[in-house]
């Protein structure tokens, strides 16, 4: 599924050196690993509003942890991404 994300989103990387696509593709990759800690195998589309903020319940657990907040931040930011701004 990511890299099928990323095939459909090749155009918010023109422009961008090859440094600058690894960190694009590695904060989603991330976002993406974290979000299947969290759900497990379930698919993207039947997440529900309850799951989301599940999902931010377990990044202020790990920040209450000790992980720096404004990667969580943004972290959030790139999981909010949904198949309805990339599919047909």
């Amino acid at each position: 599924m990511l890299e099928d994300f990323f095939a459909l989103t090749s155009d918010r990387l023109k422009g961008k050196n090859e440094g600058q696509i690894r960190c694009w593709k590695n904060v989603r990759s991330r976002s993406v690993a974290n979000m299947i800690t969290v759900f497990g195998d379930e698919p993207i589309n039947e997440i529900t509003r309850e799951g989301a903020t599940a999902f931010r319940s377990w990044w202020q657990g790990q920040v209450a942890k000790g992980h720096v907040a404004n990667p969580a931040n943004k972290e959030l930011r790139h999981a909010s991404w949904r198949p309805a701004r990339w599919t047909g």
